[in-house]
């Protein structure tokens, strides 16, 4: 039996968290295996706040309001869901018509193959940016959204001596701000009108910040700038790091040290997968292979001492001050993963073949029974058989690739003069 998600039945907070885990989980290179995933989000935030690996490209926040503010004037909640659901499908049939032929242009159509069907609607994953960015007022999902609209119809059918014909009845205007024209469903160029409000939206979320102290999204839109850099790597290897603002070039600095250190336990973990793999063969063979020189890559590569105690501890502290004012279950994790951390950077530094380390291959194997007991691949190795390898095995990019997809977005519709990464 397919399995599927009611939409209905979850509230905005709810619905954001089953869709980062689906994306997630779509994506075997993404799995967080390991748990850890909090300290990465966490600078994720700091570089560029309400984004997420869900959100593809920047014009999408004017679609979808275009969208939602045209649905039928009477239904129910679900009805009218449903007639956004059947809006979004037409958007991608449009979308996919229109890049037939350029689908590198047409990179991030959602649901370009299944149309209003897909499992992580656009709506659920933009909706939160939307009221992040004050583009659409109020709180609650999309969900929420389409009942406030039945209600307000309701009330506007069956008046009564409290509501005279003259009572405006809120319908979907009043919740969004005034918007440039989306135009048709065409393409994800911005026009220069749409590129300016998109980038005042993001400016003004941070109006009251100082400048020295803005997230890297308001620095990398400020109006001032003349060149946008394309195909920067990862954020670290930006050419103006060094000025950018402090919370950001400060959680660049640790998000650059903790992914190093992480690499190689990430890359540990599939060797370690493949080894226990019962099905031996020359996939099983070529995985140890690939594993083993990536090991020594990464030994070659990182530094002589992988985040120093004074650095890792001082990662704990940035993190532990952001999860203060969350739940006591969140500091707990953190504490166990920096445990962890601590005990594989002392591995890692001391250790002359991890590969063949008892210790290594105890602590990595211990940590993933704690972070999915019952289902932990190292010590169910029938969860093995078939595997096909790269379990959380990529960089932590700190969602820099969706940043910069939208942000290009938006410089491209402004006319903003590009100059590519590395060239002088």
């Amino acid at each position: 039996m397919t399995s599927r998600v009611a939409w209905m039945s979850f509230d905005a907070e709810q619905q954001r968290r089953v869709q980062l885990m689906m994306a997630a989980l779509a994506n075997q290179g993404t799995v967080d295996e390991l748990g850890l995933g909090p300290a990465r989000d966490l600078i994720a935030g700091v570089f560029h706040p309400g984004l997420s690996v869900l959100h593809t490209r920047a014009k999408y926040l004017l679609f979808l309001p275009q969208i939602y503010r045209s649905l039928p004037s009477s239904g129910s909640p679900e009805a009218l869901l449903h007639s956004g659901r059947r809006g979004e499908g037409r958007l991608a049939a449009q979308l996919a018509e229109h890049y037939r032929n350029d689908r590198d242009a047409g990179r991030g159509i959602i649901g370009r193959n299944t149309r209003e069907h897909a499992k992580q609607p656009a709506s659920v994953a933009y909706w939160p940016l939307l009221r992040n960015l004050g583009i659409l007022r109020g709180s609650g999902s999309v969900t929420q959204y389409c009942r406030d609209l039945a209600e307000a119809y309701e009330l506007r059918t069956a008046r009564s001596a409290l509501h005279s014909e003259d009572e405006p009845v809120d319908g979907p205007d009043h919740r969004w701000v005034e918007l440039p024209q989306a135009g048709q469903f065409t393409g994800f160029r911005l026009s220069v009108d749409q590129a300016q409000w998109l980038r005042q939206r993001f400016l003004d979320r941070e109006r009251h910040v100082p400048s020295d102290q803005r997230s890297l999204v308001a620095y990398l839109l400020d109006p001032g700038r003349h060149t946008w850099i394309t195909g920067v790597p990862q954020v670290w290897d930006h050419p103006e790091s060094r000025r950018f603002p402090a919370p950001a070039a400060l959680a660049m600095g640790l998000g650059r040290d903790l992914d190093q250190l992480v690499h190689g336990v990430r890359i540990l973990y599939n060797y370690l997968c493949a080894q226990r793999r019962p099905d031996h063969g020359d996939a099983r063979d070529q995985q140890l292979e690939t594993y083993a020189d990536a090991l020594r890559e990464w030994r070659e590569e990182a530094p002589t001492a992988l985040l120093d105690s004074e650095r890792l501890s001082e990662l704990n502290s940035w993190v532990a001050a952001r999860l203060e004012a969350g739940g006591g279950l969140a500091r707990t994790r953190w504490e166990q993963t920096y445990r962890f951390l601590r005990a594989w950077r002392g591995l890692a530094n001391s250790s002359d073949d991890l590969l063949a380390s008892a210790d290594a291959a105890r602590l990595i194997t211990n940590r993933e029974n704690a972070m999915k007991p019952g289902r932990a691949k190292l010590t169910h190795t029938d969860r093995l058989r078939a595997w096909q390898g790269d379990s959380g095995y990529l960089r932590f990019d700190y969602n820099w690739q969706v940043a910069n997809r939208l942000l290009s977005d938006i410089h491209d519709g402004l006319g903003t003069a590009t100059v590519a990464f590395g060239v002088r």
